[in-house]
């Protein structure tokens, strides 16, 4: 995987995927999400258990999830 330069970014997929997906229940933050990516590739990628609603993630945007989280999430 290639990060420099990312691919996705805060301002191109992380704050519209956390504001989809994830802010009505949590609230998290870009800061979150660079403290302890594994946590988040595991129940939002990897698991897939999450988010409970039920609008969920594509596959595809699972991935880019993933990818934006093992990038640093910057």
């Amino acid at each position: 995987m290639n990060c420099d330069p990312p691919q996705f970014t805060y301002a191109n997929f992380g704050n519209a995927f956390l504001t989809k997906y994830c802010s009505s229940c949590h609230g998290f933050t870009q800061q979150d999400m660079q403290a302890d990516p594994t946590v988040f590739i595991d129940v939002a990628v990897t698991s897939t258990y999450m988010p409970l609603s039920t609008t969920t993630p594509s596959r595809a945007e699972r991935m880019a999830f993933g990818m934006w989280l093992s990038c640093g999430a910057p």
